[in-house]
Order: structure tokens, then C-alpha cells, then sequence
């Protein structure tokens, strides 16, 4: 009668428990893997990480092969349910008890990044409540927790204690990590909201790591229902040994558990193995905040073969050439400005060289900076600035570009130039954008000032792109790249720097005609934020002459971003005026 029994509840629950075994035994394996990959090379929240799921995985297989000892174990009947009672809950309880220890450290790398990742402005580098400085403390207090586990599960072995109250444990514990998560992601949000990333890749690692913690706290839930249910069920624990419950009730437990297990643990563990999140805690390591003097970016720039049309980047010591007195400053920009911009003569060619001061310049900024300026030389276009050298000396980046004597707005200063000229330039300025956009790109702050013309009137666009740099000046130096040229969903965004969108791109674009053909500036003469009200009150400047221009400029600054149009349809119709 027991074999029969047998064969109704454990045999079942064996099988289950063998599969889930090997997929734990899978986990362990590739989790062993990465523990031992990770090595030296991550924080030590990193190898807590990785060495818990281990061990977590580990009590899973021993606990499951343990109660397939049991299962075929001969014993007697009463001792028989007894064992297999108690060796069930350990492979439930155990294991998940150690989840706690994985969640931990996961929780807590989520809140060094978050202070790693933000810049600190107006401060130390070491704030008070910095929380790397805590990891020691949390490693104690996981210690204690295990600890305290371990005396809990003899207890129960040993019969000093109910299965009841293990399920209370592991409630309050599961219970615990949402409103861990709760409270935790409010704090994050009020105190670091406002205060920008280090760098995009820094704000990609935080992303990903928020997603991950938000992944496992939500599948939690799926562990509190069902440790609810077996402690509100505790009776049928029994009668499901005793087979005393129905098939279908003994096909819904079985499958209640493996759903648990898959949701609650294996799930987790597998996004834990993704290489996404392996690079995380591989490379999350402290940066490193000494001043920059001299940085192999530098020479790694220099030789980089990945610029377009083989155009030769230039070695050159900023420094040097400033001694050399074979510079002329041109532009100084005040506290609105991205550096200042002085001229250059290399190899008998003039040069702008932008010198941008930093108050620290650190590693990470260096690496994206290396990043950006990489991508604008990877754009192939010839109405599109490419940037020739690149140079970093005592907290100070400077780069280099073809220097052109007139922008957009100064040439139409100087020169007196006709319908047919203007609308050669601005086709120009179309087929850079057209591509620029074809590239899902956008210039983000195009304005008559960073549209540079040429002594033979080729158009170049410049200043797209090197969002971290200009991110990082409107901190130090309060530059924005907020203009009149703005358009009224982008003005109107939180921060001095802002991304920009295509459509933005085109409202730009409506602003340059506005200029080019009434010879006026936009909004010229008004603060910043008299330019806003303005716009969130739909008021354009004043359009006084008539000319087959004027819809057009109308079209492209729509209050509603959807029907400007497409840039390839501007750039249809403006070559169809030039026909005609």
C-alpha cells in the first residue's frame, strides 16, 4: 500500500524534482563559471553575488536528491512521512533562505552604482553617506543572517520548533524585499533627482541593474502567494504524503511548486548568468578619481584607422603650439559657452582648436569622450565636420577642426547674397541633416551659429554630437544648448543640455530660413526663459515679407511636432523652388 502511495504523490514529485535538479545543476555550473571568471576583477559585492547563487543552487540539488533518498527510502510508514515532511520544506526553505542573501547583494550594488554613477557637483568626491563605505557593514549583517538561518532550519529538524513557523520566517523575509524595493527606489529618485549621469554608459549600467532588481522583486510576489498558501494549507503537506488527496489535487500542488521554483528562483538566477549582467559587476569596479594629465586616449585616438575617407588625424600638443605663439584666440565664450575656440596653424593649414576646461577630468568621461568623438567620425558626409585630433593635458580636452572664417549668421552679416544662394545653402544644410537622420541621429541644437560656410559656399554643420561633454559644462559652467532655435516641446525639458529629436531638427531648420530670408534673428534680445513663454503660448516672429518661403517656414514650426515635415520632404520641396 506505502509503494502505491508511492507511486500517486512522491513518485510524481521525484520526477518533477529530477528535472528541476538538472536545471539547477546547470545553473551551478555556469554560475561556478562566472564566480571563477569574475575573480579578482569585480567588487566584492560582485563575488557575494555570484558565490551565493552558487551555494543557493547547491542546496537546491543536494536538498532535491536528498528527498529522492527519502522517497525510495524502507522505512516505516510514520517515519516515512515524517522524513519526507520534513526533507520537503528543507528543499523549499533552505534554498530560498539564501535568495535573500543574493537579493542583498544585488540590492545593495543597485545603490553604489547609483552614487558611482551621478556627478557629484559642488562637492567632495567622498560624501558622508557614501555607500561603498558601508559594503563591510553589510557583509556582517548577511553574515549574521545566515547564521540566524541555520540555527532556524536545525531547529526545525530537530523538532524545536513547527513547520508553521518556517513559513513565517520566509513570508516576513519575502514580504521584506518588496518594501525594500519600495522605499529604496523612492529615496533613489528624491536624491539623486536632477543630478545627471557620469556618462551614458554609466547611466546604461544603472538602467540595467534597476531592471534586473525590479525583474526579481516582482517574481517575489510569486514566492509570498505560495508560501501563504502551504502555511494555510499545512494539513494537505501531510495528506499529499498520505495520498489522500485527489489526482487533480495532486497534479495543482505539484504544479503550484514547480511554477514557484521556476518563477520565484530559476528565472532570476538565468538573468543573473546573461553576459549583460555579467559585464556589470565585471567591470563595476571604483573609478578611479585622480586628476588626468597625460591619458593613452591620446595616442589610442591618434592611431585609430576607423576615421572616414582616411582622413589623417592630426598629433599635436595643444600646449606647444600656444608656446609657439602660432595661435590666435578668435572666440572666448562666456559662462553660456563650450570652451573657447582659438586658430591654429598645422602643416600650413588653419584649424579651429576648442579648448574646453575641466575642473576634474576623470577616467570615465575620457572613455566617452573617446566614444562620441568616434562617432562623429564615423559619419561619411561631406556637409557634416569631422574632427581632426584630439588632445587631453591637465584636465583639459582639446580637439581639433577645420577652421571656417564665417558662420551661417555672420555671412549674412557681412555679404549682401541672393534668393538663389540662400537656397543653395540651405539644400546644404538639408542633405547633411537628411543623412545625419538617416543615420537615426539629430543635431539636437542647430542654430545659424553652428552652420559654418566655406570660402567656395560649402556648408558644414558642426557642434552635433559630444553629449557628455556638454552635459558635464552646463554643470560647471552653465552652458545650454538652448537657443531661439529651440523648439517648444525641447525648450520647455528638464536641464541646461538637452538630446534633441528630428523633429526639433526640422523647427531649427524653420528658424534658419526665418533668419536667412527676413534677415532677422529669432527672438533676438530675449532671456531664455521669455523665449519659453513665447512658445508654450504657440508665438512665432513676426513673418513681414511675402515670398514663396513663408508657408514653408510656417510648416516647419508647427507647435505640434508630428506634421512638420520629414526632412527629405523639405528638402524635395526647397529643390523644387530652385527649378522653378
Amino acid at each position: 500500500m506505502r509503494y502505491e502511495q508511492k507511486s500517486q504523490s512522491e513518485f510524481v514529485l521525484g520526477i518533477a524534482f529530477l528535472v528541476l535538479s538538472m536545471i539547477y545543476t546547470t545553473i551551478f555550473c555556469f554560475g561556478t563559471i562566472k564566480y571563477c571568471k569574475i575573480g579578482r576583477k569585480a567588487k566584492y559585492l560582485g563575488k557575494i553575488f555570484y558565490l551565493s547563487i552558487v551555494f543557493s543552487c547547491l542546496a537546491y540539488m543536494l536538498n532535491m536528491a536528498l528527498y529522492l533518498y527519502d522517497v525510495f527510502d524502507q522505512n516505516s510508514a510514520d517515519d516515512y512521512i515524517l522524513s519526507i515532511e520534513k526533507q520537503l520544506l528543507n528543499t523549499i526553505y533552505v534554498p530560498d533562505g539564501l535568495f535573500w542573501i543574493v537579493y542583498q547583494s544585488l540590492f545593495w550594488t543597485v545603490i553604489c552604482q547609483h552614487y558611482d554613477s551621478h556627478l557629484q557637483i559642488g562637492q567632495g568626491d567622498e560624501l558622508p553617506y557614501n555607500p561603498n563605505t558601508l559594503i563591510h557593514a553589510m557583509k556582517d549583517v548577511l553574515l549574521v543572517y545566515g547564521i540566524a538561518q541555520l540555527i532556524v532550519v536545525l531547529l526545525y529538524n530537530f523538532d524545536y520548533i513547527l513547520a508553521g513557523v518556517l513559513f513565517y520566517i520566509n513570508i516576513v523575509i519575502n514580504v521584506s524585499i518588496p518594501i525594500q524595493f519600495m522605499i529604496t527606489s523612492f529615496y533613489l529618485q528624491c536624491k539623486y533627482r536632477g543630478s545627471p549621469f557620469k556618462s551614458s554608459k554609466q547611466e546604461n549600467i544603472s538602467n540595467r541593474l534597476q531592471k534586473l532588481i525590479f525583474y526579481w522583486t516582482i517574481l517575489r510576489i510569486v514566492q509570498i502567494i505560495s508560501n501563504i498558501l502551504l502555511m494555510e494549507n499545512q494539513d494537505k503537506i501531510k495528506q499529499f504524503f498520505q495520498s489522500e488527496l485527489s489526482q487533480n489535487q495532486l497534479l495543482l500542488y505539484i504544479l503550484i511548486l514547480i511554477v514557484d521554483l521556476l518563477l520565484a528562483n530559476i528565472f532570476p538566477f538565468i538573468l543573473a548568468l546573461k553576459q549583460e549582467t555579467f559585464s556589470i559587476f565585471l567591470g563595476n569596479r571604483n573609478v578611479t578619481m585622480s586628476t588626468v594629465s597625460e591619458h593613452p586616449i591620446n595616442q589610442q585616438f591618434l592611431n585609430n584607422d576607423s576615421s572616414v575617407d582616411e582622413k589623417k588625424q592630426i598629433q599635436f600638443d595643444y600646449k606647444e603650439l600656444m608656446k609657439q605663439n602660432q595661435t590666435q584666440q578668435i572666440k572666448r565664450q562666456k559662462t553660456n559657452g563650450l570652451g573657447y575656440i582659438m586658430i591654429c596653424q598645422i602643416q600650413q593649414k588653419s584649424y579651429g582648436m576648442r579648448i574646453i576646461e575641466f575642473k576634474q577630468l576623470q577616467p570615465y568621461l575620457i572613455e566617452q569622450i573617446k566614444q562620441e568623438i568616434e562617432q562623429v567620425n564615423q559619419l561619411n558626409n561631406e556637409y557634416l565636420y569631422h574632427i581632426y585630433g584630439l588632445n587631453i593635458q591637465d584636465n583639459n580636452v582639446v580637439y581639433l577642426i577645420k577652421f571656417y572664417q564665417y558662420s551661417l549668421h555672420n555671412y549674412l552679416i557681412q555679404y549682401q547674397i541672393s534668393i538663389e544662394q540662400k537656397i543653395k545653402i540651405l539644400i546644404q544644410i538639408l542633405q547633411g541633416l537628411s543623412y545625419l537622420h538617416k543615420q537615426r541621429l539629430c543635431h539636437g541644437s542647430l542654430t545659424s551659429e553652428n552652420v559654418m560656410i566655406k570660402q567656395n559656399g560649402q556648408v558644414k554643420i558642426v557642434d552635433f554630437g559630444l553629449f557628455g561633454i556638454k552635459k558635464y559644462q552646463s554643470l560647471l559652467h552653465f552652458y545650454t544648448n538652448k537657443s531661439g532655435f529651440t523648439s517648444p516641446e525641447l525648450i520647455t525639458q528638464r536641464g541646461q543640455v538637452i538630446s534633441g529629436s528630428q523633429e526639433g531638427d526640422i523647427y531649427s531648420v524653420g528658424m534658419i530660413m526665418y533668419e536667412m530670408f527676413e534677415k532677422k534673428v529669432p527672438f533676438e534680445g530675449l532671456q531664455l526663459q521669455n523665449v519659453q513663454e513665447c512658445l508654450n503660448k504657440a508665438v512665432r516672429p513676426k513673418i513681414e515679407s511675402k515670398s514663396l518661403m513663408d508657408d514653408i517656414i510656417r510648416w516647419c514650426w508647427q507647435q505640434d511636432f508630428d506634421k512638420r515635415p520629414k526632412v527629405d520632404q523639405l528638402l524635395n520641396v526647397i529643390e523644387n523652388i530652385q527649378i522653378k
